[in-house]
């Protein structure tokens, strides 16, 4: 069988003054140890994500030449000769390899027909190569015991009444794998809907289905059984569940989703994106929810997530300005999928969310007086030791690193991207040179600067002696500050 090779090739071509690096250290004897010392070493599904073996060396020795020293890790059955060896390489300066209980458990299957639940005995080794001096390649070896298992299928399918494709095999909804042997599938679900689980795409068999425990027990079966009365799973009441199920416990469970708290997020809402300030709507029971309040012009208004993180959440479901539609989400679909509800005029309003129907209602209640908007800045510039200009306004008007600015579209907007030294931040709006112009500040003085979206000050320093500073730690960081808004969203690079 040939062998499985994981890594990047090192290039022949590659330059020999980059190659040419001192490794103090190398100038010790190569020698392997493995972890667990203790063999046979027993793989088990259930700790797929764990360490199954860990390899640790020394450096071994470029014997003075100055020149660089590459690894590679190589596994074989005890009594191979290594030509068909599973090989893994490292490049340099790498002192250790981990495999995860899977990845050990699939190669010793894949490249050397391990048999599942019997013991047997391997090898592993690495080696040294010093670049340009193939004569001093080195290598340690060790020995180990492992004993494999058969794993359970790493895809699943869920066909039935509760999905779109019905029981169309061909059509099965994918579930999502959590770890070895763990599933889920999300779905609004009335009561009386069955359904199974099937292992590949297109083929009612294999399939899990009902045992006899009942709604929350699984039976394997490689075809169809001879009585197909009783093997299909059925939801009790209507609502929205996510379903899970463990191929290692044979069991299923279901988590009513219509018990989760239900907040709402976005340019529109009193919060903002701060997840810490995030609006949470009043529960009505299963699955319905209402907020009133202000709610604030924005095309990126508001979606609708369960807790203090982004996802899980419910998006709008299209593009359709009139749809009120909601589509659910359990992580980040990437794309243009994280759509938002629009707000085009700033009032009142009483939302209403069905998460069993998918829908929003939404109601304008009432006006709110919005004060006129202000005149737009021409810029924004970053004054203080963190940033490039110092504190001097005279650098900052000649320094365009330093200058935030707005586009036609959005002249309330401005952003900036770009590196900033550890000390003190603020933004002038307007480079008076006597620092008695306008300034946008933190609410409080030395406020840690960092990831998130805050509420800034204008202070009109000709006026106020407020003096607030960022204190600002080095590195790569985007700024948008919104005029109208008054506020400030940072995201570090």
């Amino acid at each position: 069988m040939s062998a499985f090779v994981l890594g990047a090739a090192v290039s022949c071509d590659m330059d020999i003054d980059e190659m040419k690096e001192v490794d103090s250290d190398a100038g010790t004897e190569l020698k392997l140890s493995v972890s667990p010392a203790e063999t046979p070493i027993v793989l088990n599904e259930r700790d797929s994500e764990e360490t199954g073996l860990s390899l640790t060396w020394t450096t071994g020795s470029n014997y003075g030449t100055g020149n660089a020293i590459e690894y590679s890790v190589e596994l074989d059955k005890a009594d191979g000769n290594w030509e068909s060896a599973y090989s893994e390489s490292l490049g340099r300066r790498t002192y250790a390899c981990d495999f995860t209980v899977e990845e050990l458990n699939e190669i010793l299957a894949d490249n050397f027909g391990a048999v599942p639940g019997q013991a047997e005995d391997y090898k592993a080794r690495v080696i040294a190569s010093v670049y340009g001096h193939p004569e001093m390649e080195q290598s340690s070896e060790v020995r180990f015991t492992a004993t494999t298992y058969s794993p359970v299928p790493a895809t699943l399918y869920i066909i039935g009444d509760c999905t779109e494709g019905g029981w169309d095999a061909s059509l099965a909804s994918a579930m999502t794998r959590i770890s070895g042997g763990v599933f889920t599938f999300e779905a609004t679900m009335e009561a009386g809907q069955k359904f199974r689980f099937i292992t590949t795409l297109g083929s009612e068999w294999p399939a899990y289905i009902k045992a006899e425990g009942g709604e929350t027990s699984l039976r394997y079966a490689e075809t169809a059984p001879e009585d197909v009365s009783d093997i299909d799973f059925a939801i009790a009441e209507t609502s929205r569940y996510t379903i899970t199920v463990n191929l290692l416990d044979l069991t299923v469970t279901y988590d009513d989703m219509l018990d989760e708290p239900l907040y709402m997020i976005g340019s529109s809402t009193p919060g903002g994106w701060d997840l810490n300030s995030r609006t949470e709507m009043t529960a009505g029971g299963r699955g319905r929810y209402t907020w009133s309040g202000t709610l604030v012009a924005a095309s990126d208004g508001f979606k609708f997530i369960t807790g203090n993180d982004w996802w899980p959440g419910y998006v709008k479901a299209n593009d359709d300005p009139s749809d009120m539609g909601l589509t659910y989400y359990a992580s980040d679909p990437g794309g243009n999928l994280d759509r938002k509800f629009s707000i085009t005029e700033t009032a009142e309003y009483r939302i209403e969310v069905d998460l069993l129907a998918l829908t929003v209602s939404l109601e304008k209640t009432g006006d709110v007086e919005v004060p006129d908007e202000p005149v737009p800045f021409e810029a924004l510039w970053l004054i203080g030791g963190a940033s490039a200009a110092g504190w001097s306004l005279d650098d900052a008007a000649a320094n365009d690193a330093v200058k935030m600015t707005s586009s036609s579209d959005d002249p309330y907007t401005f952003t900036w991207t770009g590196n900033l030294k550890s000390g003190e931040l603020k933004l002038s709006c307007d480079l008076q040179r006597d620092f008695k112009g306008k300034w946008y500040m933190p609410e409080s003085n030395g406020k840690e600067f960092g990831a998130g979206t805050e509420t800034i000050i204008l202070v009109d320093s000709s006026s106020d002696a407020t003096d607030n500073k960022w204190m600002v730690t080095a590195g790569n960081y985007t700024i948008t500050i919104n005029q109208i808004s008054e506020t400030m969203t940072v995201v570090q690079n």
